[in-house]
């Protein structure tokens, strides 16, 4: 729903809401070596279901607080609830379920510098929902975590839109870093009997910076050409825990 409020405000709001499933079933058949194509029968049949729930509220204002300048804000408001089941014949496994919730943020300021430029900036969060980890046994249960948490991301970025020659050529020039917590992970656990489980980890921390440009021009009715140009620098700022199957240390790239 969008409304004005006034003449200078604008108002946006509305809700979303999923409901995702998957059955994740495996069917294991027997075959005879001598004669592989043919199915003698059943070996296992085994159901791993998966739900994910989201409901979620939204909203910004856009005030127009000059004839040159105006502020939008913005947020998001949003809970999630998964679930992770192990159905085996002869070894029933655990359900596992998990709830979270999270609240993203959106500030926009724009100056109209002249009638063919305008500079901006941005703030703004970034999520990322965690869940349940897929363990099949009570045994795993006790020994690893059964869910793991969210990422999350701040985000700046300053930047100048414009165009030149009569609207012939237009760019938009933009700087911007990210800093990106608690970056979710696929690990190896050890347990006490030396039996190793593939979970998801939350670990490390990384940061990225960078600029872009792009231009687009229009010499004449009938041709447009479009070019982009952008450099970032990406670095983690912690290592990754020893058990991340991938191996990264502060300073990474």
């Amino acid at each position: 729903l969008s409304m004005p409020l006034g003449t200078r405000t604008t108002l946006l709001g509305g809700v979303f809401f999923t409901d995702e499933q998957s059955s994740k079933r495996q069917i294991i058949n027997a075959v005879d070596p001598a004669t592989p194509q043919q199915i003698r029968g059943p070996l296992g049949d085994a159901a791993y279901p998966t739900e994910y729930r989201e409901y979620a509220a939204f909203g910004s204002v856009n005030v127009q607080l000059t004839d040159r300048l105006d502020v939008e804000l913005g947020g998001r408001f949003s809970e999630n609830e998964q679930s992770f089941t192990t159905i085996e014949p002869g070894t029933p496994g655990p359900k596992i379920e998990t709830r979270e919730n999270s609240f993203t943020y959106l500030a926009t300021p724009r100056l109209r510098l002249s009638p063919d430029l305008m500079a901006y900036a941005r703030l703004a969060s970034g999520y990322r929902a965690g869940g349940p980890n897929q363990l099949r046994s009570y045994a795993e249960l006790a020994l690893v975590p059964s869910s793991y948490e969210p990422d999350e991301t701040d985000n700046f970025e300053i930047g100048l839109k414009g165009n030149l020659w009569g609207g012939a050529v237009s760019y938009d020039f933009s700087v911007y870093y990210i800093d990106w917590q608690d970056i979710q992970l696929q690990a190896m656990l050890e347990d006490p009997d030396g039996e190793q489980h593939s979970v998801t980890l939350n670990g490390s921390e990384a940061r990225s910076r960078g600029v872009e440009l792009s231009v687009q021009t229009q010499p004449w009715e009938g041709l447009r050409t479009d070019a982009w140009v952008a450099y970032n620098d990406a670095k983690l700022t912690r290592n990754f825990p020893s058990e991340s199957l991938v191996l990264g240390a502060s300073g990474d790239g």
